[in-house]
């Protein structure tokens, strides 16, 4: 939901990873709601000059992030691509592959180690909708995190819903 909001606003968040995904509890702890934080990186996409940098978080960077060549065609995509990740960490207790700088995030053209071997009991639309959402290539992931949420939505257990708890 916090993408969905970010990117109806026309904005690349660009540096998603789990230190700017917090929590905030309301009505006296009663119920938590998901915070995404720190901007610092973020571009807004109608208004792009279409100069930028690689930026980003290594690990959690989209392979067309972290290539100075690429980066300025960066998009809602990146997004999609670092909540995977996350979502990944989440559930694999690890993540799918590290890096120790952006050269090597830019090189990495390769799909991340198949979920369901870590964690068989995940279901597998899930493991599907992760990996749409990890591709390498832009054009093979999910548009927005709209698109991503729905997604999330249709797995076996919806996770994406509201109502679904990690």
């Amino acid at each position: 939901d916090c993408l969905v909001v970010v990117h109806d606003c026309g904005v690349v968040h660009r540096d998603l990873k789990p230190s700017n995904v917090l929590f905030k509890s309301i009505r006296g702890g009663a119920a938590e709601h998901m915070v995404v934080a720190d901007f610092g990186l973020a571009r807004q996409l109608l208004l792009a000059s279409g100069r930028t940098i690689a930026a980003g978080t290594p690990d959690y960077a989209a392979p067309e992030q972290a290539d100075p060549a690429l980066a300025a065609t960066v998009d809602a995509r990146a997004d999609v691509y670092a909540a995977a990740v996350i979502l990944y960490e989440l559930l694999a207790g690890t993540l799918p592959f590290t890096y120790d700088n952006l050269r090597q995030a830019a090189a990495h053209p390769i799909d991340p180690v198949d979920l369901r071997r870590i964690r068989p009991d995940v279901p597998p639309s899930l493991d599907q909708a992760v990996r749409t959402a990890m591709s390498p290539h832009p054009d093979d992931r999910y548009p927005d995190g709209r698109a991503w949420r729905d997604a999330l939505d249709q797995t076996a257990d919806g996770v994406g819903s509201r109502r679904a708890r990690l």
